[in-house]
């Protein structure tokens, strides 16, 4: 499909088990500015341990330039919910669409 404008990356010595993408709320911008503005997402991803559970380790870009708009409440809590997930152990989490 393409870049979506944004990298994030995760380097890592230890082995990963798997890596998901999640997309966070889009800032609201006209169809003038929409190519202009990259995609925002957690990047996940999934370490095991020796005793055969995993680790998650999450690293995320959020927009910065929110003047005006909700977004940045919206990405904070679509992460919010994200971590109460994984804080209740159940590690299939679901999209943002509550957000």
């Amino acid at each position: 499909m393409g870049s979506l404008r944004v990298k994030l990356v995760l380097i890592s010595k230890y082995k990963i088990n798997r890596v998901v993408r999640r997309n966070l709320p889009d800032l609201p911008v006209n169809i003038f500015l929409k190519p202009f503005s990259g995609k925002k997402m957690i990047l996940q991803a999934f370490f095991p341990l020796s005793d055969g559970t995993e680790i998650s380790i999450m690293c995320t870009h959020l927009d910065a330039f929110t003047v005006g708009t909700d977004i940045m409440t919206k990405q904070l809590n679509c992460l919010r919910y994200n971590l109460g997930v994984l804080d209740s152990k159940k590690h299939s989490l679901g999209a943002c669409r509550r957000f």
